[in-house]
């Protein structure tokens, strides 16, 4: 025995001396002479570890730990694991030797961080919050389940926990940085900002507490403040992509296209395995009416991740812009890869031999008033229709076919055969560019309603609707809204009354409108009123989809870069035959395209005669 222990010892010296190949010839010795010590195999595997020898060295540890070796000697042995990027292993290791010593924070809290490592973030939180209850003065590991907890989704511990921290070290800039963090969660922007700041006084490396400085002044719309902390986090660290992506996001934001193209391409050079880079790359091409670029981008990342959904859909979108329907729209049928209620149903075809189908509305209420057109032909097939919809567009959408039964999309659904998304119809049906059904209307005003707008329609004198902003909260709503005080150049034309169908009413100090806004409670009323005026004029909304499904003129206002549905350069639409557009010759010349509105306005009141409305119900 005694043999065996100076076997040991010299193991223990010669790896100190990190003569590796001569500490594992004693270790074998001391396993010679004592076989049933673990802590020699221990030795043995941690001397092989170094030489690079890792099978063996797993084997010999899997071995002594079945031996039940003493916690301390389990615990530098998978210091050693960890330190040679052995994650798996050392957290079995770890975990061994806490089932003898429980109370070890150390221990648990290098397990945690493994947990971390390799995406385990339950695991890794569970072991913090344990190192915690028993060393409640532990401010790294507050600062790791912070951090932890927000990133499941556990926004409220998050914030305990950085604030804990913060009570044990107030200047603590890790501390700060995931405390700001979780506010910013909960859009508390202005509070996060305080404690990003706070971080930056401190901390050591700035880069990330910047580049988060960047990303809460954006979310607050203060962009120039944005783009100076994101610049001054670049020139800290010109490795790392994350601020050269946000940067890009900020100057996108500013309409700033072309820079905005120069930071995403060099953040996907610098990290080519980020889908999110292709993502922002190609919807920057897409933002500079470039589709045809886009899709080269996309195939590209598709190439390297054939199954990446959002990249797919996206793809799907600017082969749409390019006019290629029947590609384009098989590739935005990944938008559908999550299951819905509906995924115990067939999937509608015109192959299929079902004889009745539920179509469901999906998104806004624009592709439902573009899309429901499709519904006709499934009529035409002899199919029994069921379309569940937007509350407040099933009365509206009972006049597409009487033969169509609508529902709201909060009833219960009906069993039929099979279910197909409205606007998957195209695609199933094969819709070209060509073969769009484009016979307008395909919706009818009810005629009950009429005969309130006719103190309208009976003027002599011209009528315009007016719609000038869509939904703040749809992402890039900026880029298709107008700005109100430009209105004044249409409304002061004085051979025209203009007409608000701006739900949230008219602002304070616009003159020259009459505010329709409490008469607009569910599109039957809206597409009521819009049948007694002449004309629409509106920006990228529901309403000039209503319109132009009523068979009602709309000209319709868009922003640099429009939709895919209005494809490029366009001044008419395949879609509408009634509808023209305006395009803007530049990002955000608004004031331009409203002198160009206004221009064409006063031609249209000089020239056009006011004639009955002939789109009636026969």
């Amino acid at each position: 025995r005694n043999k065996a222990v100076y076997a040991a010892n010299l193991g223990n010296a010669l790896g100190l001396d990190k003569r590796w190949e001569q500490a594992a010839g004693a270790w074998s010795r001391a396993i010679l002479l004592a076989p049933k010590n673990p802590e020699h195999q221990l030795g043995l595997a941690t001397c092989m570890m170094y030489q690079g020898k890792m099978p063996e060295a797993l084997e010999h540890g899997d071995h002594a730990l079945q031996m039940h070796p003493p916690p301390e000697a389990i615990f530098t042995f998978a210091k050693s694991l960890s330190k040679h990027d052995q994650a798996k292993p050392a957290i079995n290791a770890y975990t061994a030797g806490l089932s003898q010593q429980p109370e070890n924070t150390e221990a648990r809290f290098q397990l945690g961080a493994l947990f971390q490592k390799l995406g385990d973030l339950q695991n890794a939180a569970d072991c913090f919050r344990a190192v915690y209850l028993r060393d409640p003065k532990n401010v790294e590991a507050l600062c790791r389940l912070s951090a932890i907890a927000r990133e499941i989704g556990q926004t409220k511990e998050a914030i305990q926990a950085g604030e804990r921290a913060l009570s044990l070290d107030p200047e603590s800039a890790e501390a700060h940085n995931n405390l700001g963090l979780a506010l910013c969660d909960l859009r508390k922007y202005l509070e996060a900002i305080k404690h990003f700041e706070a971080a930056l006084k401190t901390t050591e490396t700035p880069y990330e507490t910047l580049n988060n400085l960047g990303v809460a002044h954006q979310a607050l719309g203060n962009l120039c403040a944005a783009e100076n902390y994101l610049r001054r986090a670049i020139k800290v660290s010109n490795a790392s992509p994350a601020a050269e992506r946000n940067l890009g996001n900020v100057l996108r934001q500013a309409e700033r296209f072309n820079e905005a193209l120069s930071c995403y391409q060099r953040a996907l050079k610098k990290s080519p395995l980020d889908f999110t880079n292709y993502a922002n790359l190609g919807l920057i091409l897409i933002n500079l009416n470039r589709p045809s670029d886009a899709i080269t981008v996309y195939e590209k990342a598709l190439s390297l991740k054939p199954n990446h959904l959002a990249i797919r859909k996206s793809l799907g979108i600017a082969q749409l812009q390019c006019g290629n329907l029947l590609d384009g729209f098989r590739n935005y049928e990944a938008r559908l890869a999550k299951k819905d209620g509906f995924s115990k149903i067939p999937r509608w075809s015109p192959d299929c031999k079902a004889r009745s189908v539920l179509v469901t509305a999906e998104q806004g209420f624009g592709d439902t008033l573009q899309f429901c057109r499709y519904l006709n032909q499934l009529v035409e097939m002899g199919l029994e229709v069921t379309f569940a919809c937007q509350p407040t567009l099933v009365r509206l959408m009972r006049t597409v076919n009487v033969a169509i039964t609508v529902i709201s999309n909060n009833d219960k659904a009906p069993e039929t055969e099979a279910h197909i998304p409205l606007l998957s119809l195209p695609f199933a049906l094969k819709s070209t560019l060509e073969t769009i059904p484009a016979d307008c209307p395909y919706l009818w005003a009810d005629a009950p309603i009429n005969p309130k707008w006719r103190k309208i329609s009976d003027k002599t004198v011209k009528s315009v609707g007016l719609v000038w902003s869509g939904n703040p909260q749809r992402q890039d709503d900026r880029m298709r809204s107008c700005p109100p005080e430009l209105l004044g150049k249409l409304s002061c034309i004085k051979e025209i009354d203009f007409y608000s169908l701006q739900k949230e009413g008219i602002p304070t100090g616009l003159k020259g409108i009459t505010d329709l806004s409490s008469h607009l409670t569910d599109f039957a009323e809206t597409a009521a009123l819009i049948k007694s005026l002449d004309l629409i004029v509106t920006v990228d909304t529901a309403v000039a989809h209503l319109a132009g499904a009523l068979g009602k003129p709309v000209w319709v206002m868009l922003g640099n870069t429009a939709d895919w549905r209005y494809f490029l350069e366009r001044k008419n639409s395949p879609w509408y035959p009634h509808m023209r557009l305006f395009r803007q010759k530049k990002p955000g010349a608004w004031a331009d395209l409203m002198s160009d509105v206004a221009k064409s306005l006063r031609f249209w009141a000089a020239t056009k005669k006011k004639s009955p409305d002939d789109q009636l119900r026969p």
